[in-house]
Order: structure tokens, then sequence, then C-alpha cells
């Protein structure tokens, strides 16, 4: 019986440790590989992905996602919304920032910007929705 326990627990312990290898793979192979740039640093210039407001008439919501800067682009990504009002001459960008709401701030950035950037890789449109 001690044998049989004995057994289970030393293949469960090998088996976890390579479910936790597995998981971690992605993660490690993007800090190993990665680009580790700070938020600082970034290129702001546009990557393109987004129409010209000022040929683009009509309304348009675009949401995008792209890797955090630093180590936490390993886990996580930063995900944004990008408005423009029917002939509006300038983007409009939303977005979620955890630590200015810790140092007491509000979360929520709203920001006349270019909704897309080049830093280290550019940003991946999630869903686009444009109205006449």
């Amino acid at each position: 019986m001690a044998a049989r326990v004995g057994r289970w627990l030393r293949r469960s312990l090998i088996g976890g440790g390579i479910l936790l290898l597995l998981l971690l793979a992605g993660p490690f192979t993007h800090l190993a590989f990665g680009e580790l740039t700070q938020w600082r640093g970034a290129n702001r210039d546009s990557s393109g992905q987004a129409p010209d407001p000022s040929v683009t008439p009509q309304a348009v919501v675009q949401v995008y996602a792209a890797r955090t800067l630093g180590w936490r682009g390993a886990f996580g990504v930063h995900t944004w919304i990008a408005t423009k009002r029917a002939g509006a001459a300038a983007w409009q960008v939303n977005h979620v920032v955890g630590w200015r709401y810790y140092r007491g701030g509000s979360a929520l950035v709203t920001q006349g910007a270019c909704p897309t950037f080049t830093d280290r890789r550019s940003p991946r449109p999630v869903a686009r929705q444009a109205w006449q």
C-alpha cells in the first residue's frame, strides 16, 4: 500500500513539474528572446493600421491589444479602445492603467493620440466597427 502511494506521489510530482514547465515555456521564451523595452523609451509613431482620420469621414471604433512592455509582456497584453467620431480630425484613445488607480488617480486614461504605435511590435486589431 505504501509503495503504491509513493509511486502515485512520485508520478504526480513529475507530471505536475512537466505541466508547469510547459505552461511557463511561452513566458520564458518571451523573456529570453523578446525585447524588454521600457515604456518611456517606446516609439509612439503610427504603425499605419488605423485609418487616417482626415480621409475617413465615418465614425470608427477599434479595439487593439499588444504585449505589455518589460517583463510583464511575458504574461499579458495591454488592450485599448480607439474611437473617432464622424467627421473628427483625430482619434481618441481610452485605456485602463492600473498603477494610476493604486496611486489615487483615475485608472481610465482618455487622450487624443495615435491608436497604433511601432514600439517593438505592432499592436494587433481585435475588433473594428465603422458607421456611415
